[in-house]
């Protein structure tokens, strides 16, 4: 479920958590998105891979990621591309 930025994600044990929307980053010919948890203030993000929903064709599937060194790239490529954004306090 999506809105305004904020998306709903129901884990395998049934429960829902909400995640704000940062980006989605094009890496190596795949989509992943950039989310943060909106109850969380360790400041650490979820990053996704995202698949075609075989059922749907309005959502995509977002599928964890098991390969620590391809979340890393993936996250070198966000920093990359929002390098030049400023952060305010």
């Amino acid at each position: 479920m999506e809105d305004e930025g904020i998306i709903t994600l129901t884990d395998n044990s049934g429960e829902e958590e909400s995640f704000g929307f940062l980006d989605i980053i094009e890496y190596e010919g795949e989509e992943f998105i950039v989310l943060y948890p909106m109850n969380d203030d360790e400041g650490q993000l979820l990053i996704l891979k995202v698949e075609e929903d075989a059922t749907s064709d309005e959502y995509d599937s977002y599928v964890g990621i098991e390969d620590d060194d391809l979340v890393q790239a993936v996250f070198q490529a966000y920093l990359e591309k929002h390098k030049d954004e400023q952060i305010e306090n």
